[in-house]
This record gives structure tokens, sequence and C-alpha cells, in this order.
């Protein structure tokens, strides 16, 4: 059999995101519907006065910057809001880049940090299904990779890939118009895997989703799942650093992570967890290339289909 099989490279796998202006960090009128509905889930108008008058009190400290503790909210079985005022709406100008479409996969991954050139390395949709040599039953393997940023720099150096910036990041998933979400304002928590009691359909290992499961959650620019699944890294400037560090071509670089990982979120929290403006958390991480040029791809020989793509697959799959 023959037919054309896309490699990670293929421009079907990047998205272009235009240079332009674009406006990062939350409003204020975003911060006040933030507040807002906080107070709406915490049942703020069913309380009784004195509790109200402790979640006020906590309005005017979050409204001055200041941080309300676990132990401080615990008492009122509430899961407090986190602060989004110490990241002030800002407009930034960003040069045109490329980024991958999904996150690199488990297979991908495997594949890149084997040294496997990067035109054996497949794209996401072709990535096929296999069946497990020890239980007959067929397992997805377009499962979002857990990765390790000193072999991630590794990777970038090799096949001459990049970290978004965490502004890049964040204009590839809110879009010019800033939104809460990639698909909007309103939460909604059937566009993305949230949290580890969520239904949703779960081939992957620890119940995660495929990294294609989620099409309504994609991004103004045409990116799956900057919502949800785990957390990506990201560059920050050294004044930002807060994660890790490493090396990369003789230089340190400062890494931060975006999003939040399912295991630490929970469905009365989902939807502030998530928001994308914000800085992330969790100890599992994945990565999303970028590419400041897209190179050229050539599609004129077909490939076998029973080649070193299927014996790849079959080492990987077992």
């Amino acid at each position: 059999m023959t037919g054309h099989v896309r490699n990670m490279m293929h421009p079907d796998y990047w998205v272009e995101i235009p240079e332009g202006e674009v406006q990062l960090g939350l409003t204020e009128e975003q911060r006040e519907m933030i507040l807002r509905l906080f107070f709406d889930k915490a049942g703020y108008q069913q309380r009784p006065v004195y509790e109200r008058a402790i979640i006020d009190a906590w309005l005017v400290k979050l409204r001055q910057g200041e941080h309300v503790g676990y132990e401080e909210s615990k008492p009122l079985g509430i899961s407090i809001v986190p602060t989004f005022f110490d990241v002030p709406a800002r407009k930034v100008w960003i040069k045109r880049f490329y980024m991958s479409r999904f996150q690199l996969i488990n297979t991908q991954y495997d594949l890149l940090t084997k040294r496997t050139p990067v035109e054996l390395v497949p794209g996401v949709w072709e990535v096929p299904e296999t069946w497990t040599s020890k239980r007959r039953e067929k397992i997805a393997n377009r499962c979002v990779a857990q990765v390790q940023s000193e072999e991630i720099v590794k990777i970038c150096t090799r096949y001459g890939f990049r970290f978004p910036t965490a502004d890049e990041w964040e204009k590839a998933a809110r879009g010019t118009a800033g939104r809460l979400y990639p698909w909007g304002n309103d939460w909604d928590e059937s566009r993305g895997f949230f949290y580890y009691a969520q239904e949703h359909d779960k081939h992957c290992a620890d119940g995660k989703a495929p990294v294609e499961a989620f099409p309504d959650g994609i991004s103004p620019y045409g990116v799956w799942n900057m919502a949800g699944g785990l957390p990506e890294l990201v560059t920050v400037p050294r004044a930002n650093y807060i994660q890790r560090q490493a090396v990369l071509r003789g230089q340190h670089i400062y890494i931060d992570i975006k999003g939040t990982h399912p295991r630490e979120s929970s469905q009365d929290r989902a939807w502030i967890d998530h928001i994308v403006a914000r800085t992330g958390y969790g100890d599992w991480v994945t990565f999303r290339p970028v590419l400041d040029e897209l190179p050229k791809y050539n599609m004129v020989e077909p490939i076998q289909a029973d080649n070193i793509f299927s014996r790849l697959f079959r080492r990987i799959s077992r």
C-alpha cells in the first residue's frame, strides 16, 4: 500500500501567529467579572451575614493585591480565587512565529529523543491506533507527552525548534481580543480535560484524553488544548523566572509553565484554574514547539505504509 504520510513538519501541523499588537494580562473589567463569578460560586447571597462580611473583607484584600491563604478560607469551605491583580493588562508587539498545532505526543517525543530524523517523525493524524501486545485492546497513541525540560532543550538544539515565550503562548491561546479562555469568555468544561473526575473518553494513561479529543476548545488561531491537559513549558525574562532554568546553545534560558494540570484542579475550581492568562502549576509538563520560519516541505515522494513508519509504531507500542 502506498500513500502520503505527513511528518510533524507538514504545514498542516503548524499555525502561523501573525505579527501585531496584542493585549495580555487581564483588564479591570475581566478581574471584576472573575470576582463576581467567584462570589456566585461561593453562594454569597445564601450565606449568613457574618460569613458575607468575611468574604467582603477578602474582596478588599484581593483588589489591593493581597493574598488570601488556604487556611484563612478553609473554615468557610471555599477555594479562594488566586489574585490576578499582580498581572496588569498591557499591550505588546509580537513578531510573526509558527506554533505547533498540538503539543508533542508520546510517539513523537520517543522518536525525537532517539535522534530520529525529523522527516521520519509522523504528524498527529498520521499516528495510527495500535493493539497492545499483552492485552488485545486498542489504544490511542495520540496522548500528550510528559516531558523533561532538559531533554526538550536538547531536542530544540537538534531540530531547530524553540520554546514559545510566555507572551507568544498567551497570544496564541487568547487571540488579540484577550479572551479568558481560548473559545471565549464563558466557561465550558466540555471543551477540554480540566480535572480528573471529569467525564470524557479516556484512551490514554492516567485518565487523559487523546490530544485531538476536544475540537471545540481550539484557540482563535486554531491551536489545540491551550486550556486543560498538561501545563506547557514557556520561556520568561530572568526577572520573572520562577520554575526552572536550562542551558540552550551556551546561554541560560529561564523556563516557566502555562496551564494547570488536571490533577491539581477539581470541578468546583476548574473554571478559575484554567483561565489562560495565568502562570501554571503542577509537576507534570509538556512542550509545544515554535519556529520562526516554516521550512519548505516536499511531498513529491510517496511513502510506503509498511516501511520504517510501521516498524517504529510497532516498537513504540510494545
